[in-house]
């Protein structure tokens, strides 16, 4: 494939679409950089031919790699599957763009990107990019896999319901013109909070600041990326309490499971349903541990996963920090996708 202006390729091994299907990559598992994308080949290879500072020309379509080990080790990250068995280097090497974007939304569903036209050679970014070849904020650098609906679980902030966990939802999707949204609902005793607002990325994290229509409730979240499949959230929302008298400033933990993950991996059950789930539940193991079989969890031990969210929650804060610590929130994954 040549670009106007661009010498073409140099020779290698002669990949079909490789620009394309490296981008690809690229935005599914969340990588911002081809850096970012080479240190999670050298966890599966620590002597992978992946180098950043040749990737940069194969991600733009200037040159191709000439060693077979780059596509080995690029099929082992990705675990896709093709003719009945797992896809090797020398199938991700020759398969056409179009093969390719099958197995990876086989694999990793429309958490996979999706907008790339192989025969116009339009790469996987937007014009604002493909002009300046800088990504603006929030709108090309978010993975797709992040997209989706969530069951959120937080501390109440309310000093009222000091023991009790808030329950809410979480839909991420495109917003107009390449923007990402994010809807918060919370069901309160007053009624719906349902708050909306800008999802954009900054390095490692993601960053929202979601209102309600009349402008009176404002709150600020930040999570980090996470790894793929994408089947957690977590990370830290800032705000004021809607229900009590004295207007304090709050910041607290919250973990957002995908629902889809959390009710057997089924597409079809993204939505919670109308009046499935109630405000607020009971802070502890036998609450949660209600909450997940009232929205349909199939997880092997709805008690352990139970534990691991009350203790994530409920750790004490040091040195009057917040903080979220990925070691924790690899437990809650494991519950969910082990």
């Amino acid at each position: 494939m040549r670009h106007e202006g661009w010498p073409g390729p140099s020779s290698g091994l002669g990949s079909r679409h490789f620009d394309l299907k490296l981008r690809l990559i690229m935005r599914t598992l969340g990588t911002g950089s081809q850096k970012e994308l080479g240190s999670l080949l050298q966890e599966i290879n620590p002597q992978t031919g992946f180098l950043p500072s040749r990737a940069y020309k194969w991600v733009t379509g200037r040159a191709l790699p000439r060693d077979q080990s780059i596509f080995d080790d690029l099929a082992q990250l990705l675990g896709l599957e093709a003719d009945g068995g797992p896809a090797g280097g020398e199938w991700l090497r020759t398969v056409d763009f179009a093969g390719f974007r099958s197995a990876m939304i086989a694999r990793y569903g429309t958490r996979a990107g999706q907008d790339a036209d192989p025969d116009r050679g339009a790469p996987l970014q937007s014009e604002t990019i493909r002009r300046s070849g800088v990504p603006d904020a929030g709108v090309q650098a978010i993975p797709r896999f992040v997209h989706g609906s969530y069951l959120v679980v937080s501390p109440a902030w309310s000093a009222y319901r000091h023991d009790q966990f808030v329950i809410g939802e979480i839909v991420i999707g495109e917003g107009d013109r390449g923007t990402v949204m994010m809807q918060y609902r919370e069901r309160l005793p007053g009624g719906d909070v349902v708050m909306r607002g800008l999802v954009w990325r900054l390095g490692q994290c993601l960053h929202a600041t979601i209102t309600e229509p009349e402008g009176e409730h404002v709150m600020s979240m930040i999570f980090a990326v996470p790894v793929p499949p994408g089947v957690a959230l977590a990370g830290v929302m800032s705000g004021t309490p809607v229900h009590d008298a004295e207007t304090r400033m709050v910041s607290g933990r919250f973990i957002a499971l995908d629902l889809p993950q959390l009710r057997g991996a089924d597409p079809a059950a993204a939505e919670p349903g109308e009046g499935d789930l109630e405000g607020y539940c009971e802070a502890s193991v036998a609450g949660v541990e209600r909450l997940l079989e009232m929205a349909g969890a199939t997880v092997g031990n709805r008690t352990l996963l139970a534990a691991g969210i009350c203790a994530y929650l409920g750790e004490t804060a040091g040195d009057g920090l917040i903080d979220v610590r990925q070691a924790a929130v690899n437990d809650l994954v494991g519950h969910l996708i082990g």
